[in-house]
């Protein structure tokens, strides 16, 4: 039986402690103070080093402070130097989808009448939504995509994943079809009416009182109407608490990010009203510093 060596060894006690920064570090942690920065950079520039130097400002100055990391691992990566940071602060790093989870259920249970709470549909359960619409709705398929073909659970595969990319992209059943008829693509048309039919009826809406069931795709959506909304539009839903906006937003790694969270993000600013807000990517999808 072979054996493996394993040999643990401590942190050093500063090891949360941020390295002193750069020129241009210095010069975007400067800048975030006093508006948005969009911080564009190669891989190992510093960028995560300057999200978290803003972080760490925002917590010292007693500010409200978030951390929007793409996806789970790299959430997981941030956390325990962003805790060490802001030792008072909860969650200081989520991921896009966690944050709008969290924006839907406040609207939801902080209120005069609380309603149910918000859940997330899993992929066996879309499967199984959609093989239920594929029977029942007369959608507009092209010849060449058959009820045989429609019956696969492969299909069902790529159509789960189409809903969920344009739903990503803040595309609804209408938009979907749309772009369809514009580029040629009949079946974005048949998908765009499964679609409008798994959005309809009031259990899809956000004041539906049991729990309100949502697709993980289309959550940050639905977070970015609410906090449009939030404003003028809680009073009148008897919503007691504040909007969970923080005062400054941080986006790491925003070439990796959906069109929904740039929505979301865009529209932080305006409605949640963060002193600051800085977004930063590699170099991968550079245009969307234009969206």
């Amino acid at each position: 039986m072979s054996e493996i060596k394993v040999r643990l060894r401590s942190r050093n006690a500063d090891w949360w402690r941020l390295p002193e920064l750069n020129a241009n570090q210095r010069a975007v942690v400067d800048a975030a103070c006093s508006g948005d920065v969009i911080a564009r950079g190669a891989p190992s520039s510093g960028r995560s080093t300057c999200a978290l130097a803003v972080f760490e400002e925002a917590d010292a100055q007693g500010r409200s402070a978030l951390i929007l990391a793409p996806d789970r691992t790299r959430a997981d990566v941030l956390t325990p130097r962003a805790q060490a940071l802001g030792p008072d602060a909860v969650r200081p790093v989520r991921t896009p989808a966690s944050f709008a989870y969290q924006v839907v259920a406040t609207w939801r249970t902080q209120r005069d009448v609380p309603l149910e709470g918000v859940e997330l549909v899993t992929g066996a359960a879309q499967d199984q939504m959609l093989a239920e619409a594929l029977e029942s709705v007369d959608a507009p398929w092209p010849e060449d995509i058959g009820p045989q073909m429609r019956a696969m659970p492969a299909f069902r595969g790529e159509l789960r994943n189409l809903v969920a990319r344009a739903g990503e992209a803040g595309m609804d059943a209408s938009s979907l079809s749309e772009a369809g008829a514009r580029f040629g693509r009949p079946e974005w048309q048949g998908a765009g009416a499964i679609i409008a039919a798994l959005e309809e009826g009031p259990e899809r809406s956000p004041e539906y009182p049991r729990t309100l069931r949502v697709d993980l795709s289309r959550i940050q959506a639905l977070a970015a109407d609410l906090i449009d909304a939030w404003e003028q539009d809680a009073p009148s839903r008897g919503v007691q608490a504040p909007s969970p906006v923080p005062d400054v937003v941080i986006v790491d790694d925003l070439q990796d990010c959906t069109p929904s969270t740039l929505r979301a993000a865009g529209g932080l600013p305006r409605r949640g009203c963060p002193d600051r807000r800085l977004l930063g990517f590699r170099c991968g999808r550079g245009w969307v510093s234009w969206r």
